[in-house]
């Protein structure tokens, strides 16, 4: 019984963390996909601007 409990508890921790360290990967990659997305967006926008003058 105590094996059992002991192999249950060896499963479940490690998916556990392996969904803490994916959030953590994908939460890093999303802000590494907008900050470039951000800064060609505001060039353009300064680069568009004075032509409407």
């Amino acid at each position: 019984m105590l094996l059992i409990d002991r192999l249950a508890g060896s499963m479940i921790f490690p998916s556990i963390s392996d969904v803490i360290l994916w959030w953590e990967r994908h939460r890093t990659r999303a802000v590494g996909i907008r900050s470039p997305a951000v800064s060609v967006a505001t060039t353009v926008a300064f680069a568009v601007s004075p032509l409407q003058l």
